[in-house]
């Protein structure tokens, strides 16, 4: 029943906060709008196209997939729509066997989720990958674990950042756990080696087309105050947005997030450490950063998922959650298709 009642819940928002604004504005072209924007398009290009230039930035296993549905649907954005469609539903069903049925809720809800797990973007393939590999820890599979947390990887090179974590939370285990994804590293480095000539493309490409260098917090503030992304023209349906909005919006996305992090260190769970660790190095290393990650930075923090479980709040609470997210959701939505969001 519970699990009935997270499909439904997410279904509802994706249609009504998502599709049906989207619809209203662009009418027949609803669904191409919905599925070609961004990092959308890039990733159906590659599925259709293969790789070359700038493209090998993003990790092969999503267009791949899309590559093969493709097969079946004769559509590439049909394709990728129903991927990261179907992930959706998974992701948050693996946080109800691994919390409970309110954390799945509340993190489903979040509107950066919602948008971002109903247009094609492959962040929910990570997450899924991610979810069952905690389920996975706890199941006490570990080879198990190791090979979902190697496809996350391979969705998402820089959830690396986190592989220190699993000392934390598999201890002596850790040496089991960890070969699989440093091979499959290693074998991420061997293919930049063997299609671009240097195994470190991958880095040369995000600086050279993305602007992604290392930083400190607070010249990441001032990069988005002036930098060169958020000093352009941006407008939503002609409301210009101005670098100061961008600013405020990390800001608050980033405190809401960091506060249910350090929520852990009161918590009485056994894991408190692990997942305290985890979600510190999946939420740290975004502040260290300039270039498209730091405008990406409220889809990036989803990685730190985990920090939901400390989302304790009545029945009065969540109905306020659910009106805020219900807000923003369509806001997300329209900044993202008419603008960039993340």
């Amino acid at each position: 029943m519970d699990v009935l009642k997270l499909v439904l819940s997410l279904t509802i928002v994706k249609v009504l906060l998502v599709v049906f604004p989207v619809y209203l504005i662009a009418g027949g072209s609803f669904f191409t709008v919905l599925t070609t924007k961004w990092d959308s398009l890039i990733f159906e290009t590659i599925a259709s196209n293969g790789y070359s230039g700038y493209y090998y930035a993003f990790p092969p296993l999503y267009p791949y997939m899309i590559k093969a549905l493709t097969f079946v649907t004769g559509s590439y954005n049909t394709s990728a729509f129903i991927i990261t469609n179907v992930f959706s539903y998974v992701f948050p069903i693996i946080l109800y066997k691994v919390f409970d049925f309110r954390t799945a809720l509340v993190t489903e809800l979040f509107p950066v989720y919602v948008v971002f797990s109903t247009i094609p973007y492959s962040d929910v393939v990570y997450l899924t990958f991610l979810a069952l590999t905690f389920l996975l820890i706890k199941e006490r599979k570990v080879l198990a674990s190791s090979v979902a947390y190697s496809l996350s990887i391979f969705t998402f090179y820089s959830i690396a950042w986190t592989l220190p974590a699993f000392i934390v939370g598999l201890k002596k285990k850790f040496i089991k756990f960890v070969i699989l994804p440093l091979i499959t590293g290693a074998g991420i480095f061997f293919w930049y080696y063997r299609v671009t000539g240097t195994p470190f493309y991958y880095f040369e490409v995000e600086k050279a087309v993305w602007g992604v260098m290392f930083t400190n917090p607070i010249y990441q503030d001032v990069w988005l105050m002036n930098g060169w992304f958020t000093t352009q023209p941006w407008a939503i349906l002609g409301v210009r947005l101005y670098p100061l909005e961008w600013l405020v919006r990390n800001v608050l996305f980033e405190l809401f997030i960091l506060i249910l992090i350090l929520y852990f260190i009161r918590s009485t769970i056994p894991e408190k450490y692990f997942y305290l660790t985890y979600s510190l190095l999946a939420f740290l290393p975004l502040l260290l950063v300039i270039g498209t990650p730091a405008i990406s930075i409220p889809r990036l923090l989803l990685a730190a998922f985990p920090a939901f479980y400390n989302l304790k709040i009545g029945k009065w609470q969540l109905l306020l959650y659910v009106a805020i997210c219900a807000t923003l959701i369509p806001l997300v939505t329209l900044w993202q298709l008419y603008s960039f969001f993340s």
